[in-house]
C-alpha cells in the first residue's frame, strides 16, 4: 500500500510540475507586450507557486476524501477540490508577492495581473479533477490486467496445467482490527463480503463489521481466489454468499446489492463455467 501511495504521489507531482511549466510559458508570451522578464524567472515563480500542490493533495487524500469509490464521492471530491484550490490561492498570493518577476509592473497586484488569482482558483479545481480522472484510469487499467491474469490462472487450473502454488485458505488467513478500543482477530472463514471505505476496507461478517487499513487489491491477493472474488473495484465477495447475478449488479445472500464491473463479470463467468 505504501509503495502504491508513493507511486501515485510521484505521478501527481509530475503532472503538476508539467502544468506549471505550461502555465509559465503561457504567461511569458501573453505578457511579453508589457514586460519581458527572463523565462527562467517566470518558470521558477510558477514552480514555487505550484510546488505545495502535491503535498496538499496528499494530506487531503490521507483523510479519505479523494478516494473515488467511497460513498457520496462526488460531493467529497467537490469539497476536496475547493479545499485544495482555496489553500493554493492563499499560497499563490503569498509567493507571487515575494518572487513574481511582475512585482511592481503596471496593472499587477501582488505580482500577478488582474483576475489571475481567480483564474488560479479554477485552474486548481481543473487540475484536481484531471488528477482524479488519471488515477481512476490507471486503477481501471491495473484492475483489467489483474483480472486477465486471474482468468488465465483459473483457466489453467481447470485444464490441470497450472503449476502447484501454495494458495491461502480460509483457515490460514486472519486480520487484526481495532473496534471499541479492543483488538479483534477476524478470520477469513467468517468474512462474507468486503467493501472499500476510502483507504480502509470494511470486513462484513454475519451481524457485524470491522474496518482495517488495507487496500482491496492487497486483500484480493491474500484471500483464497477459489473462495473470494473481486466483483468491482469497491467490492470483494465470498462466492457462496452470492444469491443472484444481473447485468451490472450482484445480489448477496443478506439482501445487499453490489455493483458488478466487466472484469468482475469475467471472473464470475470463469467460476460458473468451472462448475457446469
Amino acid at each position: 500500500m505504501v509503495g502504491r501511495d508513493n507511486t501515485d504521489i510521484v505521478r501527481v507531482a509530475c503532472i503538476v510540475s508539467g502544468f506549471a511549466l505550461v502555465l509559465a510559458t503561457t504567461i511569458f508570451f501573453r505578457s511579453s507586450f508589457r514586460v519581458t522578464p527572463d523565462y527562467s524567472d517566470v518558470a521558477i515563480w510558477q514552480l514555487l507557486v505550484w510546488m505545495p500542490w502535491t503535498g496538499v493533495f496528499y494530506v487531503v487524500s490521507r483523510l479519505g476524501i479523494t478516494h473515488p469509490v467511497s460513498g457520496w464521492w462526488a460531493v467529497k471530491h467537490m469539497l476536496a477540490a475547493g479545499l485544495i484550490a482555496s489553500a493554493m490561492v492563499v499560497w499563490s498570493w503569498f509567493v507571487s508577492g515575494q518572487f513574481s518577476p511582475y512585482v511592481g509592473v503596471v496593472g499587477t497586484k501582488h505580482g500577478a495581473f488582474a483576475y489571475f488569482f481567480i483564474y488560479w482558483f479554477f485552474i486548481n479545481v481543473l487540475i484536481y479533477w484531471l488528477v482524479i480522472a488519471y488515477m481512476m484510469v490507471m486503477e481501471s487499467l491495473n484492475q483489467i490486467h489483474v483480472t486477465e491474469q486471474k482468468v488465465a490462472n483459473l483457466e489453467r487450473t481447470l485444464r490441470g496445467t497450472s503449476p502447484k502454488i501454495e494458495t491461502p485458505t480460509d483457515s490460514d488467513v486472519f486480520f487484526s482490527a481495532l473496534k471499541g478500543g479492543r483488538r479483534h482477530i477476524v478470520w477469513a472463514r467468517d468474512i462474507l463480503w468486503i467493501e472499500a471505505q476510502g483507504y480502509y476496507a470494511e470486513l462484513h461478517l454475519a451481524g457485524e463489521s470491522f474496518l482495517i487499513r488495507q487496500s482491496l487489491r492487497t486483500l484480493a491477493e491474500e484471500l483464497d481466489p477459489h473462495t473470494f472474488i473481486r466483483i468491482h473495484r469497491s467490492t470483494i465477495v465470498r462466492i457462496t454468499h452470492i444469491r443472484s447475478i444481473d447485468s451490472d449488479t450482484v445480489t448477496l445472500a443478506d439482501g445487499k446489492v453490489r455493483r458488478l464491473s466487466r472484469s468482475g463479470r469475467a471472473l464470475l463467468n470463469a467460476v460458473l463455467n468451472r462448475n457446469k
